[in-house]
């Protein structure tokens, strides 16, 4: 979808690469703070998981990375995109095989 709204070209695969990252870390890390729990014991004292604070940093970079690609409200009305591509006989973007 975001290569046939021209916001997505074969020229951004690291930065899309960087967004996935970033997703998957933000997935894994919640998961792990489900598991545990966003206070845990260390030493007889509570303290905030460590996840939570690797969750937070995955998901800011997530967001920083969607406001480069505009898929963000606010941050669509700063994003020019490209000429959509058109679609060859099988349904598949020509510039993108």
């Amino acid at each position: 979808m975001l290569a046939k709204l021209g916001i997505l070209t074969e020229v951004d695969g690291t930065a899309f690469a960087l967004y996935c990252d970033a997703y998957g870390r933000w997935v894994e890390y919640g998961r792990k703070v489900s598991e545990t729990g966003p206070v845990i014991k260390r030493g007889g004292w509570l303290g905030l998981n460590p996840y939570v604070a690797l969750k937070q940093q995955a998901f800011s970079d997530m967001r920083r990375m969607l406001g480069e690609f505009g898929i963000t409200p606010s941050s669509r009305s700063r994003v020019v995109a490209a000429a959509p591509l058109a679609d060859d006989d099988d349904g598949n973007s020509d510039d993108l095989d």
